[in-house]
């Protein structure tokens, strides 16, 4: 997993999200959403609609 430091968020990307990785393809990325504790978000921009992050 890639770490990067400024990247901006895609369109996908939960507000409130704090990323913490990125896989390096395809946009996928993994952060923390503020409220839900310790769980981490896969988010997936290539995915469909309604099927970008899951938990």
């Amino acid at each position: 997993m890639e770490q990067r430091q400024n990247d901006p968020p895609y369109f996908c990307t939960p507000k409130g999200a704090r990323m913490i990785g990125w896989a390096g393809v395809d946009g996928i990325h993994f952060c923390f959403v503020r409220g839900f504790g310790e769980m981490v978000f896969a988010v997936s921009p290539m995915n469909t609609a309604g099927n970008y992050v899951h938990p």
